[in-house]
């Protein structure tokens, strides 16, 4: 149980450390005026 926690913590953190990434990507489009919805 302990270890099936453990890797769950993992994936959410690593899918947190994604998702800002993606955030951070999609900012950048903003700012350069690119529409990411056509």
């Amino acid at each position: 149980m302990h270890a099936s926690r453990t890797s769950e913590t993992f994936l959410s953190m690593t899918f947190d450390s994604f998702y800002n990434d993606l955030i951070e990507l999609a900012s950048k489009h903003e700012k350069n005026n690119t529409p990411l919805k056509s």
